[in-house]
């Protein structure tokens, strides 16, 4: 390993070629100037591999923010970020600094990170670029490259690689376009600002909106109470004009939540189980950015989907009236959807006669909005214990009733799982 950080102590060797960075806070700065190359110009540099699992760390260089080289055959020259908050910038316009360099591949699976770029913001170049389901917001930006985000390839060997819980949320109707670049689809150009989230984000966009709407409406309700009080006063008489207005209801904010962000559905098929829970807000559109492969109707707070004759994976943007925004996610196969696995927080448990109930948590995957396939409880004996499933929560309740054992069977399609039970 060769880095210029290891002087300040907080870069250490956990495996052969691996730089581990796990500040509490840093900040590094590499030589800004138009001319200045090599590690010298970078934030962090390694010559093998680089992994970012905690702390809070602002890199800025000239020619990259955070980098590495290494022409090993794909062996090293990775970077990978699995936690903390990185902030990563490459400001020289003569040498396209870049956010984040990774000559090998770049694999970002956890934390917040926000990548900034005269060039691409985040580049890989030999390998993969991986944004994974345990992100909480990566967000890149490039002033004068032709894509912020991208891999040197074909799009086959090298690829843009998003977990299936990832979306892109601006530029709206964004796509992985060849494998290897993010397009701005309605706009067809190349995107210069791209921001991943997990697909349950959204939801509380637009608050300043949603917050003068209320004010609006307050307004409104205020006034018509000073009318009721004067018509009151009028008509009861002495007493019924000094009596106190009451203040004003004050409106929910407007919310939209979907009952799921993935959907499974075989080809030709159609699915009106996406409902939105909604408050105080209705929808407005439903988008989607690959109606080839998956559209979308809504007829109140139901969502239908109809998926085309292709299996493939479409993006869909729910709108609000109030501006809310939900993102789902559309798996178009050519097989069946069905049950594939049931698990349980709890297998098997031993509870005292007239004790405190027990609540296990039951996983269907896909789960019922998918499938269709509700889970059946059913006991190998009666009376021991009663049995209570929420399929909102996908609670399995259990309260003990009187000693003895029995089975819980739990059935969706063609999948069972028993959860053994002792009542003393």
């Amino acid at each position: 390993m060769s880095t210029h950080l290891t002087t300040l102590g907080v870069i250490t060797a956990v495996e052969e070629g691996i730089a581990k960075i796990n500040p509490g806070e840093l900040h590094l700065r590499g030589k800004i100037t138009s001319t200045a190359t090599g590690n010298e110009s970078c934030g962090i540099y390694a010559d093998q591999d680089i992994l970012i699992e905690s702390g809070a760390i602002t890199a800025e260089g000239g020619v990259a923010g955070i980098s590495n080289y290494n022409t090993t055959g794909g062996v090293h020259g990775n970077i990978s970020i699995t936690g903390g908050t990185v902030n990563a910038k490459g400001t020289s316009v003569n040498l396209s600094g870049m956010g984040i360099y990774g000559y090998n591949q770049v694999n970002i699976q956890g934390g917040t990170v926000t990548a900034e770029g005269k060039g691409s913001a985040i580049i890989a170049t030999n390998g993969n670029l991986s944004i994974g389901n345990g992100i909480t917001k990566v967000s890149t930006k490039t002033s004068n490259g032709q894509c912020a985000v991208m891999t040197i390839g074909n799009g086959q060997t090298n690829f843009i690689d998003l977990g299936d819980g990832v979306v892109i949320t601006k530029p709206v109707g964004g796509v992985v376009y060849a494998g290897n670049r993010i397009l701005d689809e309605p706009n067809n150009v190349f995107a210069k600002e791209v921001v991943f989230e997990p697909a349950s984000s959204g939801d509380d966009n637009n608050n300043d909106d949603n917050n003068n709407n209320n004010g609006n409406n307050n307004n409104g309700n205020n006034n018509n109470n000073n009318n009721n009080t004067n018509e009151n006063g009028n008509e009861n008489g002495n007493g019924g004009g000094n009596s106190d207005p009451q203040p004003p209801a004050e409106n929910p904010t407007p919310k939209m939540e979907l009952n799921a962000s993935i959907l499974y559905i075989k080809t030709g098929e159609r699915c009106s189980r996406v409902t939105a829970k909604l408050t105080n807000d209705s929808i407005q559109s439903v988008t989607s950015y690959k109606p080839k492969i998956a559209t979308a109707s809504f007829s109140g707070n139901k969502i239908t989907i109809k998926a085309g004759k292709k299996a493939g994976t479409a993006k869909m943007q729910v709108v609000s009236s109030a501006g809310n925004r939900c993102m789902l996610i559309v798996h178009v196969q050519n097989n069946k959807v069905t049950t594939k696995t049931i698990k349980l927080s709890k297998g098997s448990s031993t509870l005292k006669k007239g004790g405190s109930p027990l609540a296990i948590k039951v996983t269907v995957t896909p789960d019922k909005i998918s499938t269709g396939e509700k889970v059946k409880v059913k006991l190998s004996k009666k009376g021991i214990v009663t049995v209570k499933y929420d399929e909102e929560t996908g609670i399995l309740t259990i309260t003990p009733k009187k000693k003895g054992t029995c089975n819980i069977l739990l059935t969706a399609g063609k999948k069972t799982k028993t959860i053994k039970v002792k009542v003393k």
